[in-house]
């Protein structure tokens, strides 16, 4: 969003809240480190509702994933996306998003998550929230909660920036990460005529 050029016909508002993901609670292990949960990311539902209230979005835009595929703590003990209570967990969650965004009579868009590589451990390999397997899972639940909750539509961001199924600096020529995760102004330029049209396609 904060590349964002201008969009003719769409009037986006920003909502991000940057190191935030719809997990609740505990530490988490981020690029070799544990890390506290930031306040900021507790009690999203409520933010949300207050904030649905105020904006009356025509289309409210879910896009979540980075911070779920964390190791996470969660009932006293460690546990990550892929095993089997955590992604109950998950689920549960994603249901809960949906229902709060779409709770105004916004039709809601969920995103995929593009893969990601933030660096690489001291011995060459990936960190654990970088490893592919845990973004498809990821994406998988996603597409799941979004089969379950009627008038939710889903767009494959994540695709988009990984056309060929895996991480990747450039595409069609473009360099569209600066660090492994986050967006160069280039990408967000060339991406927000796709993300435009997928918009109006849904509304």
């Amino acid at each position: 969003m904060r590349y964002l050029p201008p969009t003719p016909g769409i009037r986006f508002i920003d909502r991000t809240v940057v190191g935030c993901g719809i997990v609740e609670g505990g530490p988490y292990r981020y690029f070799g480190a544990v890390a506290d949960q930031h306040p900021q990311c507790e009690n999203w539902q409520s933010t949300w509702a207050q904030q649905l209230a105020t904006d009356r979005p025509d289309e409210a835009l879910l896009l979540v994933g980075r911070w779920e595929t964390m190791d996470r703590m969660h009932d006293g003990q460690w546990t990550h996306i892929g095993e089997s209570g955590f992604d109950d967990y998950l689920s549960g969650q994603l249901d809960s998003a949906l229902a709060v965004l779409g709770s105004t009579g916004a039709r809601v868009v969920a995103a995929t998550e593009p893969y990601n590589r933030r660096g690489e451990q001291p011995d060459g390999s990936l960190y654990p929230e970088d490893h592919p397997e845990r973004v498809t899972a990821w994406n998988n639940l996603l597409t799941q909660a979004v089969r379950r909750r009627h008038g939710t539509d889903l767009i494959d961001f994540g695709r988009q920036l990984c056309p060929d199924g895996h991480f990747t600096w450039d595409v069609d020529g473009i360099t569209v990460r600066s660090d492994g995760v986050h967006l160069t102004p280039d990408a967000v330029g060339w991406l927000t005529p796709w993300l435009t049209s997928q918009l109006r396609a849904n509304s």
